[in-house]
């Protein structure tokens, strides 16, 4: 089941946050006093906000495979920045230099912890990175041709052979709209949770105390959009909200 959600107010949601986060001075609390820290955080945090712009702009415009591409260059970035912050001081030469250590071992369980995330989410966005032409027909439909329907110059049309006889079928363009319909909620609910997890990892176990801390109502909207998708889609938020101090003392979040 595919939940229908307001992309616009997610994605606004989202970019509040992080312009709250990027702009608000101590919001990466977890990175401790090092003297860059604030400005590391505040980077990357502006280098999210041009992502999380890119991939609305790109999916409003049906473009899903370079919005799932961009999709992936944010988890990159979200999983390099929690690196970071497990050891700022130790880290910051590599981070700074480019060096950090390949995803799936960042990922690990005995790094981030993000195995389900690699496996579902990462390893699956790869293939509209690289440009795999087993997603050459992602956007295409097929169908029978009907003889009363109009000629279509885009279509690539062919003929099939069936115990029924000889009949025409047609590969089309998936409209924007359907493609919009079909992609957009999963790409959208997953922005947000990217932006989500990269700002809790900043700010540390007490970060819906923050001023860019979305709300309750706003996460428990989010929980039950994101509850709808089965298992083999992951979301980051299902178990990184258990990070949070008062959610392992009392099951819940501000």
């Amino acid at each position: 089941m595919v939940p229908k959600i307001d992309i616009t107010h997610y994605f606004s949601a989202t970019r509040k946050m992080l312009f709250l986060a990027a702009h608000t001075e101590g919001t990466a609390e977890r990175l401790g006093y090092h003297e860059h820290a604030n400005l590391v955080f505040k980077r990357t945090a502006e280098f999210q906000i041009e992502l999380i712009q890119t991939i609305e702009h790109v999916l409003k415009l049906g473009l899903i495979r370079p919005a799932l591409a961009t999709l992936r260059t944010s988890l990159d970035l979200a999983a390099r920045f929690s690196w970071l912050a497990e050891n700022f001081d130790d880290r910051l030469e590599r981070f700074s230099q480019g060096q950090c250590p390949g995803v799936q071992k960042m990922m690990s369980a005995a790094n981030l912890g993000w195995g389900d995330e690699y496996q579902k989410s990462y390893a699956p966005l790869s293939d509209f990175v690289h440009g795999s032409f087993t997603l050459s027909d992602f956007n295409k439909v097929q169908r029978d041709y009907r003889q009363d329907a109009p000629y279509s110059p885009l279509g690539d049309y062919f003929i099939v052979q069936s115990d029924e006889g000889t009949h025409v079928r047609i590969v089309e363009d998936v409209t924007i709209a359907e493609l919009i319909a079909k992609h957009g909620g999963y790409i959208t609910l997953k922005a947000f949770d990217i932006a989500l997890t990269m700002l809790m990892r900043a700010s540390g176990d007490y970060a819906d105390a923050f001023n860019w801390w979305p709300g309750r109502a706003m996460l428990e909207e989010y929980d039950a959009l994101v509850s709808q998708y089965d298992d083999t889609t992951n979301f980051l938020w299902r178990s990184e909200k258990h990070r949070l101090a008062v959610c392992r003392v009392e099951g819940r979040y501000r």
